[in-house]
């Protein structure tokens, strides 16, 4: 969902800048020049964003673990 996200978003602002480019009549906007970046982007972002998912997921079963019985 994160790098899905990211990706979304670079295609808006592509959009954006093409739609510039033609009512202005300046330089064609290149898709790859927008797009590549923000797959590495996401790819890190995503990235970051499962480990951060996963070390809590593992903080919170080895904290569950350590709870002392109640009977």
């Amino acid at each position: 969902m994160v790098f899905d996200h990211v990706i979304v978003v670079a295609g808006r602002s592509y959009i954006a800048a093409a739609r510039r480019a033609a009512a202005t009549g300046g330089p064609f906007a290149n898709m790859d020049e927008w797009m590549r970046p923000a797959v590495s982007r996401g790819f890190w972002i995503a990235t970051a964003s499962g480990t951060f998912v996963l070390l809590a997921g593992l903080a919170a079963v080895a904290r569950a673990g350590r709870r002392p019985n109640s009977r």
